[in-house]
């Protein structure tokens, strides 16, 4: 991993910027901004979500990186005030 990044605040800078922002665009950014209706557009939304077991017993993994980052990382507190 280290060939392509210097150091692990690297990574994680670059897993916020390329993948977090991204999956944040797509599902809430997106349907809300074309949204006619922007209170039936987040419950489409939420109703997509996934209640599995599977899915929810852990959280978000990109989610999570960032609340256990934010507090000790200015970068990761900039990267998702920006997505």
């Amino acid at each position: 991993m280290y060939y392509q990044f210097d150091d692990k605040e690297a990574l994680g800078y670059a897993v916020v910027d390329e993948i977090a922002a991204s999956l944040t665009r797509e599902k809430w950014v997106r349907p809300l901004q074309y949204a006619k209706n922007p209170i039936d557009g987040l419950i489409r939304i939420v109703e997509s979500t996934s209640l599995k077991r599977e899915d929810l017993q852990r959280g978000c993994p990109l989610n999570n990186l960032s609340q256990e980052m934010s507090p000790f990382n200015a970068g990761f507190r900039e990267r998702w005030r920006s997505c």
